[in-house]
């Protein structure tokens, strides 16, 4: 996913120093680092998940980068994570009470 690509994290990381956010990727490059493999923490929240707020994206992480530097910007305490699949992307807000990144207004979610 974008999360892991450090070529996308590279936009972030330009911009924000966040070393707690970041690792070393396979290339030595830096990726987000991910709790438990699948949750990108914001700043806000990192120091205790539980008040994070889950954000969904789909395919290889839809706006992953924008969201993240949104979040470290404005002090959003987000729970950044990329659906497996699209019928996940869809169900994953509903089943988690969630948010979820859309580049349009849709009736899937109803």
């Amino acid at each position: 996913t974008r999360l892991a690509s450090s070529s996308d994290m590279a936009h972030v990381t330009r911009f924000f120093d966040d070393p707690a956010g970041f690792e070393p990727g396979a290339d030595g490059q830096l990726v987000a680092k991910c709790d438990e493999g699948v949750w990108w923490l914001a700043p806000a929240c990192r120091h205790d998940p539980s008040t994070c707020i889950p954000l969904f994206t789909g395919g290889m992480g839809w706006q992953a980068p924008q969201i993240m530097q949104r979040a470290i910007a404005h002090s959003m305490p987000l729970a950044v994570s990329v659906s497996s699949n699209f019928s996940t992307y869809l169900s994953n807000p509903i089943d988690y009470a969630a948010v979820f990144y859309s580049w349009e207004p849709s009736t899937r979610a109803l």
